[in-house]
Order: C-alpha cells, then structure tokens, then sequence
C-alpha cells in the first residue's frame, strides 16, 4: 500500500488530501502526518507520532512534504 507523508500547514499537501478525498482515493492510502515529530534519543532516528500514541519511523529519503512512496 501507498504511504503519503503530509503537513496540515503545507498548502500543497492540503490540496492532495481534498482531491484523494473527493475521488476516493484516500482509502487506498496510508496518510502520516509529519506534525508530530520527534527524534529517538535512543537511534537518533525522526520518528512521527501517531494520534493513536504509537510512534513510526520517518523515512530518511522523505525530506519534503507532500511525499508518496509507493
């Protein structure tokens, strides 16, 4: 499955969200948002926080917003 990486303060990705969502494309999509982010002391890896508490990796290549990786 498709991930997209997003902000909610990117207009650009503001746009790619309302136009999956109108088309239904989204339910194909795993969206992350990248507002939630910290760095793991342990790894020293980015990590983006999820709202439901649990944390994911941030891929290293993903350097800007919007990004789809496939």
């Amino acid at each position: 499955m498709d991930i997209l990486y997003y902000s909610n303060y990117c207009k650009h990705s503001q746009k790619i969200i309302q136009f999956l969502t109108k088309s239904d494309l989204i339910t194909d999509i795993h969206a992350f948002s990248i507002d939630k982010r910290f760095r793991d002391p342990k790894t020293n890896q980015t990590m983006i926080q999820l709202e439901n508490g649990k944390a994911v990796l941030l891929p290293p290549n993903v350097q800007s917003v919007p990004s789809l990786l496939c």
